[in-house]
């Protein structure tokens, strides 16, 4: 993902932490979700596909709010 979106994205991402979450985020599929939405959102891409396919539990909710992005399909590997 960082030879696509470079590493602006994830830096912002990173940086978005030093702000407190919301409450009622909780538990490890909560926090997973939290991360993409956030990635996607630095990168105006939909990576929810791709989290998925990495073994992610992508709700419904972070599937709609990244669906405004054109969905982000991983370069081949060499």
């Amino acid at each position: 993902m960082l030879t696509a979106h470079g590493w602006e994205p994830l830096r912002e991402t990173l940086r978005s932490y030093a702000k407190p979450l919301d409450k009622g985020i909780e538990g490890e599929p909560a926090l997973k979700n939290l991360f993409v939405q956030r990635y996607g959102e630095a990168a105006q891409s939909n990576v929810a596909p791709f989290f998925a396919k990495l073994g992610y539990p992508i709700s419904k909710e972070t599937r709609a709010m990244l669906s405004k992005y054109p969905v982000f399909v991983a370069p081949a590997a060499k």
